[in-house]
C-alpha cells in the first residue's frame, strides 16, 4: 500500500490554512484582551509550554502579572497572522523528519 507524503507546497497550504482557521477563531471568540498562557494555547491550538516558548524566544510580547505571564489579544492575534519565522520553522518541523 502506497502512502502520500505531501510534498513541501501542500504543506505551506495546509499550515496558512491552518493559521488562517485559528486567527478566524481567535477574532470571533469572546476572548479578553489580556489573557494567560493557558487561554492563549487553547485559542492557538497549541500547548501553554509551546505559548511559553514563544515569549521566553522573544517571538510573542507578554508581560507579568506577580509570576503570571499576560499575552495581550491583539499580540497573539499578530504573532499567529504575520510570523514567518512561525510558518518557517513550522515548515522546517515538517520537512526535515526522516521518512
Amino acid at each position: 500500500m502506497a502512502v502520500h507524503l505531501p510534498d513541501a507546497e501542500e504543506i505551506r497550504s495546509i499550515v496558512r490554512e491552518e493559521l488562517r482557521l485559528a486567527l478566524a477563531e481567535l477574532r470571533k471568540a469572546s476572548v479578553p484582551d489580556a489573557m494567560s498562557t493557558e487561554q492563549a494555547a487553547m485559542l492557538a491550538g497549541v500547548t501553554p509550554k509551546t505559548v511559553r516558548t514563544w515569549v521566553e524566544t522573544g517571538a510573542l510580547s507578554a508581560h507579568r502579572r506577580g509570576r503570571r505571564l499576560v499575552i495581550r489579544r491583539a499580540d497573539l492575534e499578530a504573532h499567529l497572522a504575520g510570523s514567518p519565522q512561525r510558518g518557517a520553522a513550522i515548515l522546517s518541523s515538517l520537512t526535515s523528519r526522516p521518512r
